[in-house]
């Protein structure tokens, strides 16, 4: 794969947007984040195979984004717990 296909593949990939019937709004965010997450595990896999340094930097960006998307999901999953045993869930901010 060359840098060129994988810029193709990445503004693919940005142009999908996430779709959901939820009406709680924790679901909604915690769809959201697998989906990026998803998203994200793509780019970093393509970019892996690409030589090169900006695809390096890029690869490593995303690593980095997987990782906050990753605690977010772990968050979400608390409060749809919380939410689903009667619990209010405890504001973060």
């Amino acid at each position: 794969m060359t840098y060129k296909e994988l810029e193709r593949l990445r503004r693919k990939l940005e142009a999908q947007r996430h779709q959901t019937h939820a009406s709680n709004p924790f679901l909604i965010g915690y769809g959201r984040a697998l989906f990026e997450k998803a998203k994200l595990e793509i780019l970093i896999a393509a970019g892996n195979v690409v030589e090169g340094r900006t695809a390096k930097s890029q690869v490593a960006k995303w690593k980095k984004t997987k990782g906050r998307v990753e605690q977010s999901i772990s968050r979400f999953s608390s409060m749809v717990g919380k939410e689903r045993s009667g619990e209010r869930p405890r504001e973060t901010v």
